[in-house]
C-alpha cells in the first residue's frame, strides 16, 4: 500500500535492490519469474536450489538472467555460509527437516552477499510469488512498460522516507479451473505448468500495511535493529 508521492530516479544509495528465494521444482516457471523481476529493475537475484541437482532448473535460470543470476546449491559450501549466521546456533538441528528455517538461513547469507555487492536492499519472496511495484501503473495496454525498473524507484522512495524494513501485502492468485495430471511427469512433482503467464485471478488481501508507532513496537524495532550484523 505505500504510494510514493513522486517518482525519484533509482540512486546507488537507496534504490539498488535484490531478490531471495529458496526454490525447488521450478523448471516450468523460473524463466518467467526472473525476466519478470529483472524487467521491474532487481539487479542481482539470489537463487537458493534446495534440491542441489536441479540442474536442467538452474541452467534455465543462467539463461534467463546472465549474470544478474547467482546460484546457490544446498550442499556442504552453503552450509557452512549458515553456520556464520546468528540464528544457526538455535536452528542448527532441524535445518535439514524445515524449510523454514533453511529460508531464513538463506536470507541471513543473502545479506552478506548483499553487503558485499553494494546492494541497499534484499526482498525475500517465494519462486511462486511475482512483486509487483504498483498496481495502478498496471492498468493500460502497455502496462508491462509502465513498470520498468520501477522497484529501483520504489525502494528509493522507501529509503528516503527513512524505512528500514518493509512488509508488502501478499495477494493469492485463485485457479480457475483444474490442471490436468500430467502422466508423463516425474512422480512428486509438483510443477503444473508457467502460473505466470495462465493465471490472472487475484484474492486481494486486505491485511493492515502499517503498525502504530507506540513505546512498545520502537522496543520491537531496537531489538531487530541489534540482532542484525553488519549494520554499524
Amino acid at each position: 500500500n505505500f504510494r510514493p508521492k513522486h517518482k525519484p530516479a533509482a540512486s546507488t544509495d537507496g534504490g539498488r535492490v535484490a531478490i531471495a528465494s529458496t526454490v525447488k521444482d521450478v523448471s516450468e516457471r523460473i524463466e518467467s519469474w526472473i525476466k519478470w523481476h529483472l524487467h521491474v529493475g532487481f539487479e542481482r537475484l539470489y537463487l537458493f536450489f534446495d534440491d542441489p541437482d536441479e540442474s536442467d532448473s538452474m541452467a534455465i535460470a543462467e539463461r534467463a538472467g546472465g549474470n544478474a543470476v547467482e546460484i546457490i546449491r544446498r550442499d556442504e559450501a552453503l552450509r557452512r555460509r549458515w553456520a556464520e549466521q546468528p540464528s544457526w546456533h538455535s536452528h542448527r538441528d532441524v535445518a535439514d527437516d524445515n524449510i523454514q528455517v533453511r529460508q531464513s538461513l538463506n536470507v541471513q547469507h543473502a545479506m552478506d552477499l548483499c553487503r558485499k555487492g553494494g546492494m541497499t536492499w534484499l526482498l525475500h519472496i517465494d519462486s511462486d510469488e511475482l512483486f509487483l511495484p504498483d498496481a495502478s501503473e498496471m492498468a493500460g495496454p502497455d502496462s508491462a512498460d509502465e513498470v520498468k525498473g520501477a522497484a529501483g524507484r520504489l525502494f528509493d522512495s522507501l529509503a528516503a522516507s527513512g524505512a528500514e524494513a518493509f512488509a508488502f501485502a501478499n495477494h493469492e492468485v485463485v485457479p480457475e479451473h483444474v490442471a490436468e495430471i500430467d502422466t508423463t511427469r516425474d512422480y512428486g512433482s509438483s510443477a503444473r505448468g508457467d502460473p505466470f503467464a495462465t493465471l490472472s485471478l487475484f484474492k486481494l488481501s486486505y491485511s493492515p500495511a502499517f503498525v502504530a508507532r507506540t513505546a512498545e513496537t520502537e522496543a520491537i524495532a531496537d531489538e531487530w535493529r541489534r540482532r542484525q550484523p553488519g549494520r554499524e
